[in-house]
Formats: C-alpha cells, sequence, structure tokens
C-alpha cells in the first residue's frame, strides 16, 4: 500500500494513478485492499471480503477512498489542497515560528491537524476524552508543544515519562525543520528530567496508546531514524475471515484434551486462582477485573478452557459493527503449546459468528500464532527508540 501522507509538492496525475490501482486491484478481487474499502466506505464495512468484491464499487469511489486515507472528505476536497499547494510558497527555516504550550483555543486545530497527518488513526471519536492527556500536561507529567506561523498552528509534539506520544507538521511546512525544532524541545526535556530513553507510541484507534508507529507513516518514520531513533519489532493487527478460520482449524487438531465453554459467574473462585498463578504484573489484564470492568454480555464474550477440570486458559472478545475484536487471550503456562490457545480462538470465531459477527480482529498481536489459526496481517507497528545521552 502506499504512503498516505502527502509529499510537499503532491501530484493530482499520481493521486489519479492510485485511485486506478486501488480500483483494479478491486476488480482483481485482491484481498490487500479489502480492509482500505472497508474502512473508507460505511457501506462496506459489515461485509466479509467475499461480500465486498461482489459489491458495486467504482473508480469515484476509489477517488474518494483516496482522498479519505489522506485525511479529506472527498476527492473534491483533496483536489482542492492540491491545487492551492501549487501556489503557495515554501518557508525558509523556522525564524517566523513560534513554539508555545497549547492552550484551550488550539484543540480544535491539534485535533484537524492530526486527524490529516495521522489518516489511520484519526482522535475524531475519542478526542474529548483523549485531549486531556495528550494536549495539556503538567511539568510532572511530561511536555507538549504547538507550533504557529502568523497565528495558525502548523505542527504539535507531545511527549510523557519516556515516551513520544505525538509528532506531526501540516504538509506544506514539512522538511524545514519545524520537525526537528518540536523534537529538539522535547529531547531537551526528557534529559532534564532524566529520562534513559524516548519510545514512540501510537494512538491506536482501538485500543488506545501502544507502543510503535504503523509503518504506513514512511516519512515519520524515516525522520526519527535520521534523528537517532532505532527500529525494533515489527508488531501487527490481524484480521480473518470465518471462513479462513474454519479452513485452518482443520488443519491443527488438538494435542491434549480440552473443553472450552462460556465463562459463569460461578466460576469466579477458579478464576481468581488462575489470575494467581498467571502472576501477572499489569492490572487491566487481571481476568477478574476485566470481568468486573467489563460485565459479560451479548456483545462481551468470555469463554474459558479446561484440562481435566481445571481452568487453565482464557479469551475475552467484544463484537462492535460487526467486527469481533480479540480484546485478550492467555493459557496458563503449563498448558502452552498444546493447541489450547488454537481451541479458545477458534470456539470464540464461533460464538461470536453465531452472534453477528461478519469478522475478526486482534490488535497488536503475535503474527504467527495468528497467522497458523487462519488471520492475516492487517496492518504493522515498528517499535522505535532513542537512547537519550545526557
Amino acid at each position: 500500500m502506499s504512503s498516505s501522507v502527502l509529499p510537499p509538492h503532491p501530484s493530482l496525475e499520481q493521486l489519479k494513478k492510485q485511485a486506478k490501482s486501488l480500483f483494479k486491484a478491486f476488480q482483481a478481487a485482491d484481498r490487500k485492499v479489502a480492509f482500505r474499502l472497508k474502512q473508507s466506505l460505511s457501506r462496506l464495512s459489515g461485509l466479509s471480503d467475499q461480500e465486498i468484491f461482489h459489491a458495486k464499487i467504482s473508480l469515484k469511489d476509489a477517488q474518494y477512498i483516496i482522498a479519505r486515507e489522506h485525511g479529506f472528505a472527498d476527492w473534491t476536497a483533496l483536489k482542492r489542497h492540491v491545487d492551492e499547494i501549487k501556489g503557495q510558497k515554501r518557508l525558509a527555516g523556522t525564524a517566523d515560528v513560534v513554539f508555545r504550550p497549547p492552550i484551550e483555543d488550539d484543540l480544535e486545530a491539534i485535533q484537524a491537524g492530526w486527524d490529516r497527518a495521522v489518516p489511520h488513526d484519526p482522535l475524531a471519536t475519542n478526542w474529548a476524552q483523549t485531549s486531556r492527556d495528550l494536549v495539556f500536561l503538567s511539568e510532572e507529567e511530561g511536555l507538549s508543544r504547538v507550533a504557529t506561523l502568523n497565528g495558525t498552528i502548523i505542527g504539535f509534539v507531545s511527549a510523557t515519562k519516556g515516551t513520544l506520544r505525538a509528532i506531526y507538521v501540516v504538509g506544506p511546512y514539512r522538511r524545514q525543520g519545524v520537525g526537528d525544532a518540536l523534537l529538539a524541545e522535547i529531547i531537551e526535556f526528557a534529559q532534564k528530567k532524566g529520562w534513559n530513553q524516548l519510545s514512540v507510541a501510537t494512538f491506536h484507534h482501538w485500543v488506545g496508546t501502544m507502543p510503535g508507529i504503523d509503518i504506513r507513516y514512511e516519512n515519520t518514520v524515516r525522520f526519527l531514524e535520521h534523528r537517532g531513533f532505532e527500529r525494533g519489532q515489527l508488531i501487527p493487527d490481524m484480521e480473518a475471515d470465518f471462513q479462513d478460520i474454519e479452513t485452518a482449524s482443520r488443519q491443527r487438531p488438538l494435542q491434549r484434551v480440552c473443553t472450552v465453554s462460556e465463562y459463569h459467574p460461578d466460576e469466579i473462585e477458579e478464576m481468581k486462582a488462575f489470575d494467581e498463578r498467571r502472576e501477572t504484573g499489569w492490572p487491566d489484564w487481571v481476568w477478574v477485573n476485566r470481568i468486573a470492568k467489563y460485565p459479560q454480555t451479548d456483545h462481551r464474550v468470555y469463554l474459558v478452557a479446561r484440562v481435566e477440570g481445571q481452568l487453565v486458559g482464557c479469551v475475552e472478545a467484544q463484537i462492535s459493527h460487526g467486527v469481533a475484536e480479540i480484546n485478550y487471550l492467555s493459557v496458563e503456562s503449563a498448558y502452552r503449546h498444546q493447541g489450547i490457545s488454537s481451541a479458545l480462538l477458534r470456539e470464540i470465531a464461533s460464538v461470536c459468528q453465531h452472534r453477528g459477527a461478519k469478522s475478526m480482529f486482534a490488535a497488536m498481536v503475535s503474527h504467527k500464532f495468528y497467522e497458523v489459526n487462519g488471520w492475516r496481517v492487517q496492518r504493522e507497528f515498528v517499535k522505535m527508540t532513542n537512547l537519550l545521552r545526557r
């Protein structure tokens, strides 16, 4: 997939070619483009890949998708933006740019800039709850800054406790030192605070703030690499259709007899014992805490796995807009690599399908395990870290 960040001087002809390539991929039933179609065309959001490729989609739809992926309302808005850039003069360095802390009146402009620069993870749906801990920070929490030119916000950066949580510069003002200046303020602050490193985090539209950056933001990845950030492991989002899960399940038989059933509140004491054996240090990943915080409903499913009567595994999924997301899956260490995790994954897919889900999704998980169970990579994040020198 091509990058969804416009270059400083975008070509309308190149954008038209991207739309034509997308349309040809749809006509060829290329499953790699199915998620892009679902993400931008709401009428396809609840359909399976097979149903999508039988839908009516035109070249204008493909142009609309290209526009949406670049952060614009439609193709007309994208074309207007490209035409405007042609007549703009580039900045000469950052002499006229003001860097300052954000204020209340900046919120709308910061969000608009974010959604354009980070089109795969817009803040719009979660902005009210996200803005406070991303934009307005005490010195103890971290640092945030906006870059303005003639009163207009053209960039933003935010970091907390060793984590670079956001950095962007609006398209026409990139490659002119604005991003460098924003990053320099963060690094200086981090060194004063004694942070040993600065790791990149992503606002993931499914699960909130998570480590890494989507590799589709190629310009940002290169920018950070050239400024001392090192690439780490790749972490994928995975997706699957029920037919693929069923096909894979016939190829991976259980190595140990286990039973999988829906969790019942009477099993709470057994769940506590399971949590104690796992010794997890994260409160949100203690099963009894999750069940108390997110009760079981028709749209939130908890299943447990048992071996010889003992509870040894659990999985949770939530169904929303036709997609069932795996929120958490764990098996006690002594029972791993015996097919029990696969059994939980297959069974919860079956339950979710019967409750109306059209497809499955799991954010930032182990791709090898999910791939052998019929899942495929939807998108990938790369961890990036700068070991700061004091």
